[in-house]
């Protein structure tokens, strides 16, 4: 099975080096979006492919047309087989079933077959037929699996626009030759998807990966004329005359989160070297957990998908974005094995992240990932060039050009597909809620950081926007992993132009002169540029989740360091949910305790050391409840002008709750604070530092090690 396997893969190479450079030139003025199920759906098929904007392929060498349908489809289907012989005037099989090297083909539109999942196989199946079948997927021959045989001629085919007429003309003889040529094609997939399997050996308990198992959107660019209703209408027709259960609807839109609008942007009289960050900080973080960590612990390598308008290489230099920090992916469309650093389209399923012409801010994606990789300044550091985080791309984007709200819920299973930890999103979209979070629901091993939005509102009823609405209280993100980043300026005040809201915006990031580069003139170098917006404080805060992500931290417990290791501020307990500013130090401070206190007296001048604080079990009351030490992730003291000091004490999980459920307890009013005291043995010097309550600002305990 393994020649098997090897052909697929090499077809699927070609069509990803040729597919970005050969789409045709006639873009369509609409969309619609379509779900297909798993059953046979011939009429379906043909009217995606009759109102549907073809696309033009240049064929690769050893390039096969079933590996060109399956990475664009998902499946072979004998339907449009008989689409693409019509559409290029083929009159016989043999030259559909081998196609001619370095000639352009045009491919009909397509919407992505149902994903494959993995069926846990019963004690009394022991037939591979029989387990396929009862899965209901259709039209794969399993009796082609134990070897790969040369396709035979495929039954002649006329030039006829009508698919029906064309799918009926030849008879049982050529439907059945049709039919073995799919389903041979077919069992390609299931072998790439099971590259062990055998037909003959089928083990209870195993699981096996069947294909069309799970509904999902493609989002379909129209032919030009061809409007939204009438493409509605046909699908809707073929789908009833097929009898089946697939959907289509007007394109779903997300908007993208860039611009401040008049807002103004706050303090932010100029650039700085420690803005949005100091360099010193970061380096001095990463050397105290290079000398805390265990022996024979390292940083693991860590991918962030930037979800957005797509990758523009225009901005690719080696003075830029380096192409080693550039991670390459599998196709949209599984179980594509080709990999690229080109990105994807996860709207209309391309092997591209190119943005498309006409795009409003079509360079966004590229302008975030510079944040998402530390900003400028951490890229042209060459200390900091041993963090191993990369950036790969997705595009939402159609061809219309519109952004498709439902390829944000598609990222999710994509991301898992090619081992990526954190997905950063700068769209926000109001429609298909309940749809987005079912795929939140499968995202506990990813991490999705949101921009709130730059136009100024509190979240809450009135503004039920996604993905920004699902942060904040863990319940709001239906099991999933989301952080809601707004922004603040250089004074630490929120932004003017920042969304916020208590319960769903967990914490604010630098958000105005964020360093980044774009494209110069054409042909040009990359230039300097600062942007503003949520939108930049978002990819910060990824880049700090990618680090932890790196040192050890598990995915599920990221959002918990981030939010337990802010500078809470007085002014924004109800602004914020972590009630503070996004602080790099105490975040990525994993293997020691941080604590951060007045020295000699309750106003005396500021310090912050690391080391580890004595007696876990030791229990302080800093309200009216008593507190453990070692179930505390947060410890901190604000007080406003005139008002008593408040204590802000987040506790780890009990051991037999969710461990990503830390409990965020409510403000209290702080009382005799002077009685107590916390003991650090400090880092370096190994000093013992005896710290009273009342003189405590925050404390951020280890999160790693004993």
């Amino acid at each position: 099975m393994t020649a098997m396997v090897d052909r697929w893969a090499r077809g699927g190479l070609c069509m990803a080096l040729t597919m970005s450079g050969a789409m045709s030139a006639a873009l369509a003025q609409e969309v619609v979006d379509v779900r297909l199920t798993g059953e046979r759906q011939t009429q379906t098929v043909l009217a995606i492919a009759r109102v549907g904007q073809s696309e033009k392929v240049l064929v690769q060498k050893d390039q096969t047309f079933e590996s060109i349908v399956q990475t664009k489809c998902g499946v072979v289907h004998p339907a449009y087989v008989q689409a693409f012989a019509s559409l290029n005037g083929l009159t016989n099989g043999a030259a559909v079933a081998n196609l001619t090297a370095d000639a352009t083909y045009e491919f009909p539109a397509c919407a992505q077959a149902p994903l494959a999942e993995s069926i846990p196989i019963a004690p009394k199946q022991k037939s591979l037929k029989s387990i396929l079948e009862k899965a209901g997927a259709v039209g794969i021959d399993v009796s082609k699996l134990d070897g790969f045989q040369p396709i035979g001629a495929l039954p002649s085919l006329n030039t006829e626009v009508d698919y029906e007429a064309v799918l009926k003309s030849e008879g049982r003889s050529g439907q059945m030759a049709l039919e073995n040529f799919v389903g041979r094609a077919n069992a390609q997939m299931l072998a790439v998807l099971n590259p062990d399997l055998s037909p003959r050996r089928m083990t209870p308990g195993e699981a096996l990966v069947i294909p069309g198992q799970a509904p999902t959107w493609t989002s379909i660019s129209l032919k030009s004329g061809v409007s939204a209703d009438e493409a509605k209408t046909q699908i809707e027709e073929a789908i009833k005359a097929d009898k089946g259960k697939a959907e289509v609807t007007e394109v779903v839109t997300a908007n993208l989160i860039s611009g401040v609008g008049g807002y103004g942007v706050g303090y932010c009289p100029g650039p700085h070297p420690s803005w949005p960050y100091s360099i010193d900080t970061l380096l001095e973080a990463r050397r105290a957990n290079d000398s805390a960590r265990p022996e024979g612990v390292y940083p693991r390598p860590v991918k962030i998908l930037i979800l957005d308008t797509g990758f523009d290489g225009a901005i690719l230099t080696q003075d830029s974005i380096p192409r080693d920090r550039i991670a390459d992916v599998l196709g949209p469309v599984p179980p594509n094995p080709f990999r690229t650093k080109l990105g994807v389209n996860l709207a209309d399923n391309q092997m591209t992240a190119m943005p498309p012409p006409g795009l409003a801010n079509r360079l966004h994606g590229s302008e975030v990932a510079v944040m998402a990789l530390g900003g400028r300044h951490a890229l042209r550091s060459r200390e900091l060039g041993g963090i191993p985080i990369q950036v790969a791309f997705a595009s939402v984007a159609t061809q219309t050009p519109n952004l498709s709200a439902r390829a944000i819920g598609k990222a999710i299973g994509f991301a898992k597909r090619n081992d990526i930890a954190v997905i950063n999103v700068s769209l926000m979209a109001t429609a298909e809620l309940a749809e987005f979070e079912t795929y939140l629901k499968t995202g506990e091993d990813v991490l999705m950081v949101a921009a709130a939005g730059n136009d100024r509102q509190e979240f809450g009823g009135t503004t039920p926007t996604w993905p920004g609405g699902n942060g904040g209280a863990l319940s709001h993100a239906q099991g999933g992993n989301v952080i809601t980043v707004g922004s603040h300026d250089q004074r630490g005040a929120i932004s003017p132009f920042s969304r916020f809201g208590g319960e769903y915006v967990d914490l604010l990031a630098p958000g105005c002169l964020m360093p980044t580069f774009t494209a110069g003139a054409e042909g040009g170098p990359a230039v300097d540029v600062e942007r503003e917006g949520t939108s930049f404080s978002a990819p910060l805060v990824s880049n700090i989740a990618a680090q932890l992500i790196s040192e050890g931290v598990e995915v599920a417990f990221v959002k918990n360091r981030i939010l337990a290791s802010v500078d809470v501020d007085a002014e924004l307990e109800d602004v914020v949910y972590s009630r503070g500013r996004l602080n790099l130090r105490k975040a990525l401070s994993v293997w020691r305790d941080v604590v951060e206190y007045h020295e000699g007296a309750e106003d005396g001048p500021v310090e912050i050391k690391t080391g580890s604080v004595l007696r876990p079990g030791k229990i302080l009351k800093p309200c009216t409840s008593d507190v453990e030490v070692g179930r505390l992730m947060k410890l901190s003291f604000t007080q406003r002008v005139g008002e008593p000091k408040k204590a802000h004490v987040w506790l780890r999980p009990e051991p037999s709750h969710d461990p990503g459920r830390m409990t965020r307890k409510a403000l209290c009013t702080a009382q005799n604070l002077a009685g107590q005291k916390i003991t650090l043995i400090e880092d370096g010097t190994r000093s013992r530092i005896d710290i009273p309550l009342s003189h405590l600002i925050d404390f951020v305990p280890a999160f790693l090690g004993p």
